[in-house]
């Protein structure tokens, strides 16, 4: 049997934007990761239980973090 492990990473994820498609994911069945430096984002946007990575693109130490946290194992 086959198993999708894949999540689904969403930069901004706790913008207005952003939010919505986490839910809409989420809502799917989807796994999914916020990574957002919440400079225009907001922490009560983002939905509980979805892992959530402070951080900026410009930094790509950040950045790289939370891409081996959403790759398969």
């Amino acid at each position: 049997m086959k198993t999708n492990n894949k999540k689904i990473l969403v930069t901004g994820g706790a913008g207005y934007v952003g939010s919505h498609v986490v839910k809409t994911l989420r809502d799917a069945g989807k796994s999914t990761v916020v990574f957002d430096n919440l400079s225009t984002g907001l922490r009560e946007n983002l939905l509980p239980n979805i892992p959530f990575f402070l951080g900026d693109t410009l930094f790509s130490e950040q950045l790289k973090h939370c891409l081996l946290y959403t790759s398969p194992s």
